[in-house]
C-alpha cells in the first residue's frame, strides 16, 4: 500500500503548524530589543572615579558618532560613542588630553531612559576605574 498526502492537505498542515509555532512563542520568547538611536541626545546624572563623586556627569551623543563627556568642574572631553543594533550596551571613548584615553560602557534600561551599571576605565597612562549612571534629558 502506497501512502500519499494530497497537496491541499499538506498546505493546510503547514499553515496550522506555522500558526502553532508563532503563537507558542508569543508567551515564551522575549520581545526583541528595538534599536535606539542615541544621536542628538543628552544624558546627565553622576559618576564616581577612584572614590571621587562627580555630579553632574554628562554625556552628549552626537549624530556623527562623536560624543562630549563632562565631569563636574571640568570642560567637556571629546570622544566617540557606539551602540550595536539590538544590543542594550552603549560604548563611549574619550580623551582627557593628548596622552590620556578613557573607555566607558553602560547598559540601557528596559525603557531606554537610563544608562545604568556604567563603568569607566582610564586606559593610559595608568589604569583608574570608576562607575557612572545617566538619565536621558
Amino acid at each position: 500500500m502506497k501512502f500519499s498526502i494530497k497537496p491541499a492537505y499538506s498546505l493546510s498542515f503547514i499553515a496550522i503548524a506555522t500558526m502553532l509555532i508563532f503563537n507558542a512563542c508569543k508567551k515564551d520568547c522575549p520581545a526583541p530589543v528595538v534599536p535606539l538611536d542615541l544621536a542628538g541626545s543628552t544624558w546627565i546624572d553622576s559618576a564616581n572615579v577612584s572614590g571621587i563623586p562627580y555630579k553632574p556627569f554628562t554625556i552628549v551623543f552626537n549624530a556623527d558618532g562623536t560624543a562630549a563627556v563632562t565631569f563636574q568642574g571640568f570642560s567637556a572631553f571629546p570622544g566617540t560613542w557606539s551602540k550595536t543594533p539590538n544590543s542594550s550596551v552603549v560604548y563611549i571613548f574619550f580623551d582627557e588630553n593628548a596622552t590620556t584615553r578613557w573607555k566607558g560602557q553602560g547598559t540601557l534600561n528596559a525603557t531606554n531612559t537610563k544608562i545604568e551599571a556604567g563603568t569607566l576605565t582610564r586606559l593610559t597612562p595608568s589604569t583608574i576605574n570608576g562607575t557612572f549612571r545617566v538619565t536621558k534629558q
